[in-house]
């Protein structure tokens, strides 16, 4: 457990996984809105 606590509190190891999962976040947020607009654009006969 110590390992995993030196792991995530390390600055540059840490820092990769927090800008990872916002980079993940920020994709699947473009992509919904993406998916949403197209949604609004058709037409429903």
């Amino acid at each position: 457990m110590d390992t995993l606590y030196w792991l995530i509190n390390t600055q540059t190891l840490g820092g990769m996984v927090v800008l990872a999962a916002f980079c993940g976040a920020l994709v699947t947020y473009i992509f919904m809105v993406r998916w949403i607009a197209q949604g609004a654009q058709e037409d429903h006969k």
